[in-house]
């Protein structure tokens, strides 16, 4: 099955069921958009918020699971999914400024399947020589 923007979050909800209130206070705030034009790249920051306050408490397990579902997407989702993961939840998770528990983005790195850890590199590439990240798999 293809994850799609509409079908993307059931399985982190599924994952983490903590996520419940942030995803339903994002869906109140762009309740004018049907759910097929939310802006999932926005809720992104919510999440890498989140894997922060998890690992802050020593919950790697709760961490690792989310990340998998990182890997779904990546691995299964169309492209509106893959660019979410990649310029989303990994871009902000690279974002220091988004780490609001004391964590470092390479504290996260370990919790990284193989297609998590090529766009990780991608990404950090990008910012750090102005690279432009390609998805050399389509």
């Amino acid at each position: 099955m293809i994850l799609t923007r509409k079908t993307m979050i059931a399985p982190l909800l599924d994952t983490h069921p903590a996520l419940d209130a942030p995803w339903q206070a994002f869906r109140d705030e762009w309740e004018h958009l049907p759910p097929e034009e939310y802006p999932l790249y926005l809720f992104m920051e919510d999440l890498v918020g989140e894997c922060s306050a998890l690992l802050h408490r020593g919950d790697e397990a709760a961490v690792q699971a989310i990340f998998d579902v990182l890997e779904t997407w990546l691995t299964q989702g169309d492209k509106y999914v893959t660019d979410c993961a990649i310029v989303g939840f990994i871009e902000d998770m690279q974002n220091t400024n988004l780490h609001g528990s004391g964590t470092r983005p390479d504290q996260f790195r370990r919790f990284l399947g193989p297609q998590g850890r090529i766009f990780w590199r991608k990404v950090d590439r990008f910012w750090s020589h102005g690279e432009i990240i390609t998805d050399d798999r389509r």
